[in-house]
């Protein structure tokens, strides 16, 4: 398979939208959402920018790469992060009174259950 089609496919990233528009439909906190929701669309647009960028190339860019890798990373322990401390548990710290609880209902429950692992 084309490495540009591996980066690329990661455009299904960009649903993190959902993730803003439940925040400012009052449903989702902040701190979770809007780090979670904008790293995830960021991510989405530039894999495919760069999908799109080394399809015509015979060299890809390998600090570009690593630089979106490395990003795609730290979005994902963001998100991962302000998830957990924002669900209600006992290790919930942040978001007492709008606490993150949609996480556990269909179809949401679908990312960490299935889309995390998938981004490996």
């Amino acid at each position: 398979m084309p490495r540009q089609w591996v980066i690329a496919v990661q455009v299904y990233r960009v649903e993190g939208v959902i993730f803003l528009i439940l925040y400012v439909s009052n449903l989702l906190p902040g701190m979770f959402a809007v780090p979670a929701g904008a790293g995830d669309v960021a991510v989405g647009l530039l894999a495919l920018a760069i999908g799109i960028d080394i399809s015509g190339r015979q060299q890809i860019r390998s600090r570009t790469v690593l630089l979106w890798n490395l990003f795609r990373i730290a979005d994902l322990i963001v998100a991962l992060a302000t998830g957990f401390l924002t669900s209600p548990s006992t290790f919930q710290r942040f978001s007492f009174d709008h606490p993150y609880e949609l996480i556990s209902v269909f179809p949401l429950v679908l990312i960490p259950t299935f889309l995390v692992p998938l981004d490996k």
